[in-house]
Order: structure tokens, then C-alpha cells, then sequence
């Protein structure tokens, strides 16, 4: 199922939190136990979660097994350069999952790229809502490069 959340917030939200209603299934081998209206979506595929609060949207509402977001390198954009620069040095020029920093003076950061930092910043954030969170049994977060 396609739903566009940037159109219709509501809509978008309903469906999270419906899950598969039992009407949907009609015809499909799978079949839902007794007394049971709605089943957990097996997974749901995020690639348009840009803000903190459509996170909370999620993990809020969202009735299912494994969420995977797709985040974006571009969350290092957002981080302190100095520490960025030094961590990958260590680590042969890769960045690590935990190589975030937060930047001393975050107006310098942003006359690097404000774009970069606008879109990595709400990345970043999303993923720590995300992380704080106690919604999800299972949640992958994938930091795709830019293309």
C-alpha cells in the first residue's frame, strides 16, 4: 500500500494504526485468529520521514513487525566536522553508526551546506525519536549515500 503522509497526515496515520483489517485479506491464504479485527503489517518501508514529528507519527501509530526507515549519510552533515574528520581517520575512512557529534557552534556547520545540514539534521533527528522509542520489537535504520 501506497499512502503519501505529506498529502494526507490523517489518512497516512489511519492506515498505520488499522494495520491489515480482516476485509483486505479476503482470498489470501493468510487468515487472522479468532476475535481479531486487524493484523500487524508484516513491515514498513519509510523513505519519506524528513521531521521529527512525522517520526512520532510512527511510532506512535504504526501497527507493525519490523519498521525500516531510510535515513541518509547526509545525518553527518549535521555533525561537528573536526570530529567527524578524526573519527573516520580512525576508523581507515569510514564513519561508524555511532560517529554522530554534536556540532560546538551549529552556525558554523550550517554555512558548510545549509541544505545538507537542514535534510541530515531532520534525519538525525528522526532517528533518535526513533531510538528513544520503546514502540517497535524490531527497527532497522538505513543510512543510504546520497545518489
Amino acid at each position: 500500500i501506497l499512502c503519501d503522509r505529506m498529502n494526507d497526515r490523517k489518512k497516512f496515520r489511519e492506515i498505520l494504526k488499522q494495520g491489515v483489517h480482516k476485509d483486505a485479506l479476503v482470498g489470501w491464504k493468510r487468515k487472522l485468529p479468532e476475535n481479531e479485527d486487524k493484523i500487524p503489517w508484516d513491515g514498513v518501508v519509510d523513505f519519506v520521514c524528513f521531521k521529527p514529528r512525522q517520526m512520532e507519527d510512527i511510532v506512535g501509530h504504526a501497527i507493525t513487525k519490523h519498521y525500516i526507515f531510510i535515513s541518509s549519510d547526509s545525518i553527518y552533515m549535521a555533525c561537528d566536522p573536526q570530529k567527524t574528520e578524526i573519527a573516520s581517520m580512525k576508523n581507515g575512512g569510514k564513519l561508524l553508526e555511532e560517529d554522530v557529534y554534536e556540532p560546538e557552534d551549529v552556525r558554523e556547520v550550517k554555512k558548510r551546506n545549509r541544505y545538507q545540514y537542514d535534510y541530515g539534521n531532520g534525519k538525525l533527528m528522526c532517528e533518535r525519536v526513533l531510538q528513544s522509542s520503546d514502540h517497535f520489537n524490531q527497527y532497522t535504520i538505513l543510512r543510504f549515500p546520497d545518489v
